[in-house]
């Protein structure tokens, strides 16, 4: 589902409660993240999924899976990484993942609303979606959040909150808004004494040049 991202111990914990919960034949957490199809090997299936076999595996189709982009009209946060999957779990349980999320350090939002009215753009790197919104809202990227992720909202800078765990969210005001999300890269090049790096893109395009250099020691290094 997109950008894999970095392995992070907290984005590890949501999906073995994910791997939990369908054991229990409950695929809430899966769909969240959009995920559409469940492999387990021949012979093996998976509760109230339909399915298929495709030797040496059987596929299950998740028809509940999120779209690559929603609006949720209400954002909560927790204080702890562990409080928030608590709080993604039970909304999970209760139907209310979607319309309600848990973005880490967004500000609070009641009573919003919204919808996405179309993706424009879906790269792995590089998220264009326009979201008409009455009462505000937080758009929502089904993209695994990583620090390199920068938004734009109508051209212009904005907070992106790691949102439900792994996700990421994007606050809009009234009205219709373009939202753009990038993945910048980093390269570094080491000659000599001198470090150079380059921000881009995920298309390759340099947005920022940097040069460190380390600073001379006042002792020999034995």
């Amino acid at each position: 589902n997109g950008y894999a991202g970095f392995v992070d111990p907290d984005h590890a914990r949501f999906f073995d409660e994910a791997a939990k919960q369908a054991q229990r034949g409950e695929y809430f957490l899966y769909s969240l993240v959009g995920t559409r199809q469940l492999v387990m090997p021949s012979g093996v299936s998976l509760a109230g999924l339909p399915s298929a076999e495709v030797p040496p595996f059987r596929v299950h189709l998740n028809q509940e899976a999120f779209p690559r982009a929603f609006v949720a009209a209400t954002v909560t946060d927790a204080s702890t990484d562990a409080e928030r999957l608590k709080k993604v779990s039970a909304l999970a349980e209760a139907r209310q993942l979607g319309s309600v999320a848990v973005a880490a350090g967004a500000p609070p939002l009641a009573g919003g609303g919204g919808a996405v009215i179309g993706v424009d753009e879906a790269r792995p790197e590089h998220v264009i979606v326009t979201a008409r919104s009455s009462l505000g809202g937080l758009v929502v990227l089904n993209e695994r959040w990583d620090p390199g992720w920068r938004a734009l909202v109508d051209g212009k800078a904005a907070p992106l909150y790691e949102t439900d765990c792994v996700l990421m969210g994007v606050a809009i005001g009234d009205g219709e808004h373009t939202v753009e999300a990038t993945y910048l890269l980093t390269a570094i090049t080491v000659d000599g004494k001198k470090v150079t790096g380059k921000t881009m893109t995920g298309d390759g395009k340099v947005i920022d040049e940097f040069t460190l250099v380390p600073p001379r020691s006042s002792s020999p290094i034995r």
